[in-house]
């Protein structure tokens, strides 16, 4: 019989990102499960949050709105079908609807 190892978990990370109306709506709504992002901040992973601010470009201020998503999957789409975006390091997640606070 062998003894179970035990498998290290890393604590997710609650990622603070601005979100345009056009793309915030949609996900508030629950219409709207994934997002393309420029992954500048450190990396993305399945399990780490994402907490959406609402922001109205025409005023350059925050709405108030904000909306906390988790993170269901993380996937290299763009790197491997769009070549122009590697140097971004771009990634699409997959997220589920938590929180939406007005």
């Amino acid at each position: 019989m062998t003894t179970p190892t035990a498998v290290p978990v890393r604590p997710s990370t609650c990622h603070v990102l601005k979100s345009w109306p056009a793309s915030f709506q949609p996900i508030a709504a629950g219409a709207k499960h994934s997002e393309l992002r420029q992954d500048d901040r450190g990396g993305f992973s399945v399990g780490d949050l994402l907490l959406l601010q609402e922001w109205d470009p025409e005023r350059a201020a925050y709405t108030g709105q904000i909306c906390l998503c988790l993170v269901t999957h993380v996937d290299g789409f763009a790197e491997a079908h769009t070549p122009s975006l590697r140097t971004a390091n771009m990634r699409m997640l997959s997220v589920v609807l938590v929180r939406v606070v007005e």
